[in-house]
């Protein structure tokens, strides 16, 4: 007889880990699971779809889409629908890998809907466009990343290293832009689809936490400066805590200029040197 196994043994490890949820004044706030959700307890999946959901959420983790916060699978032979709670509106998303390995994403929150494709060549398609990102342009630096001969390895994360605290990066690194250019007007995404996006950027690119609360805040203020752009610039100026710790603070635009009213929004990145 076939074995069937819960979703809570699946998915326990998104109920344990912390969830960042949007309060009024658009801060992020980090609360954790007291109990189980009520979902979990009573439905039940074969192992061949359980193997199924846990590498669709591998996928969703790798491209910076908060699973943690899930609180529905529909399970379809057609393809399981996952329900993401951001704090003011559910999305639908859904997750399929091609058979070229191109990773594709759909999202809906009931008014907008997007289908973004990360291509096994690195190029990416959002409801038919090509979205492209801008190489780093550095304004100005004075000290050198690397020293040669030796491998640096980055761990970036949203919160200082260690026992570091923001205010120990004090040294200045350099100054350096780069913008997004989404095909499309900025109002007509879901919070999934810029999650993933601004996940590419050099001061978030191969983070390991969830970037939905970075990117609620950012949308929240650029779409009231300008709802229609279809540009996101950023400027991001780094500071050192010693040789390994950088800090990164990002200010994020409605326009790829990186000029006017902005949303700040800090990341960190440890060095390991081998």
């Amino acid at each position: 007889m076939k074995r069937f196994v819960s979703f809570l043994m699946v998915l326990t490890f998104i109920m344990l880990s912390t969830v960042e949820v949007f309060a009024d004044n658009s801060l992020n706030q980090k609360v954790y699971y007291s109990r189980k959700p009520s979902f979990l307890k009573e439905q039940t999946i074969s192992n061949t779809k359980a193997l199924q959901i846990e590498e669709e959420i591998n996928k969703l983790n790798q491209c910076h889409i908060d699973t943690s916060i899930i609180n529905r699978v529909n399970v379809r032979k057609s393809g399981n629908e996952y329900n993401l709670h951001y704090g003011n509106v559910d999305e639908r998303v859904t997750v399929e890998c091609d058979g070229n390995e191109n990773v594709i994403i759909s999202s809906s929150d009931g008014k907008k809907s997007n289908t973004i494709i990360f291509n096994k060549d690195g190029s990416i398609i959002l409801d038919g466009y090509k979205v492209q990102i801008t190489e780093v342009q550095q304004e100005n630096t004075n000290i050198n990343y690397f020293s040669t001969g030796k491998i640096w390895e980055g761990v970036k994360s949203l919160s200082p290293y260690g026992k570091l605290k923001s205010s120990d990066y004090k040294k200045y690194l350099s100054s350096k832009k780069q913008n997004i250019s989404l095909g499309k007007a900025l109002d007509q995404l879901t919070v999934t689809t810029l999650t993933s996006l601004i996940g590419l950027l050099n001061p978030y690119a191969g983070i390991a936490v969830s970037l939905a609360g970075v990117a609620r805040n950012v949308y929240n203020v650029i779409v009231n400066i300008n709802p229609k752009t279809k540009y996101i610039g950023c400027s991001y100026t780094t500071y050192t805590a010693g040789a390994s710790d950088y800090k990164y603070v990002n200010k994020f635009y409605a326009n790829s200029q990186c000029t006017g009213k902005y949303r700040t929004e800090i990341s960190y990145e440890h060095f390991t040197v081998y």
